[in-house]
């Protein structure tokens, strides 16, 4: 079966794009890691072997910054949550803030404490 040429050129322009996509993908889940990893080093004390625990119960937007994988935008969810309903009761409350699940709470799990 013979192919002719404008459908070979667009067979070979969708593999292209296909695995342009596929590389983007790749380089976005590596990404994340490599962005949060210096923060949760520099959030361990070396000597100690202990991490930096931050109250979300009393943190500020700057201080939840400060944290693995919180911007800007998740420390003001997190501070607008405890406007809203109080307190955290415990840290897996967290969730309940738009934006963090279970990924986001297994790496702040060891920084945080409610109260």
């Amino acid at each position: 079966m013979e192919v002719k040429r404008g459908a070979a050129a667009a067979l070979a322009l969708t593999a292209a794009a296909v695995a342009f996509c596929a590389g983007v993908m790749v380089g976005r889940s590596g990404g994340r890691e490599a962005q949060v990893q210096p923060v949760i080093t520099a959030l361990r004390d070396p000597a100690a072997g202990e991490a930096h625990i931050i109250d979300i119960n009393t943190a500020d937007v700057a201080e939840l910054t400060d944290l693995p994988g919180i911007g800007e935008v998740l420390a003001r969810r997190i501070v607008e949550y405890r406007e809203t309903h109080g307190d955290f009761k415990s840290t897996g409350e967290l969730m309940n803030v738009e934006g963090i699940g279970e990924g986001i709470y297994a790496v702040l799990s060891e920084f945080i404490k409610a109260g």
